[in-house]
């Protein structure tokens, strides 16, 4: 079991094909963000490959439900204002915190690693460090320093 655990923890996971895989279960459960796609599908992927029998990986359908039920429960960003730019000629929109997304423009949005933690449990840290190794190393470091 110990080895099983080393060689998860050094395995790279294509993202390309994990989002392939998971990604239109989770189109058709409401969850059309690109990045939250790449992260829920690695969570996928790696609950399946980390859970490894029949009776926890039944238990992927309610951790997906579970997930989209706390998703659904952030809070929302108002819209303060929106025009046309002459320059990309597109629709786009000025939100309440200050940023200015393009119309139905969703991948501006990012979870905070309290909010990651909280939907991934456990699995957090491995999902992290699959979406991107060096963002992790940062944010580990920041942590550590700000403790």
């Amino acid at each position: 079991m110990r080895l099983f655990k080393k060689w998860l923890i050094n395995m790279k996971i294509d993202k390309d094909k994990t989002l392939k895989k998971w990604g239109p279960i989770l189109n058709k459960l409401g969850i059309n963000n690109e990045k939250l796609c790449i992260i829920i599908s690695l969570y996928c992927e790696l609950f399946s490959i980390k859970s490894g029998n029949v009776d926890t990986g039944s238990q992927l359908p309610l951790k997906l439900k579970e997930i989209v039920k706390k998703l659904n429960l952030l809070p929302k960003i108002k819209i303060v204002g929106y025009w046309y730019s002459r320059v990309s000629g597109k629709i786009e929109y000025e939100l309440e915190n200050g940023d200015i997304v393009e119309c139905n423009y969703s991948d501006k949005f990012e979870l905070t690693n309290d909010q990651l933690n909280d939907l991934f449990g456990e699995l957090t840290i491995d999902v992290l460090k699959e979406v991107d190794i060096e963002a992790f190393r940062e944010n580990r470091i920041d942590d550590i320093l700000n403790e």
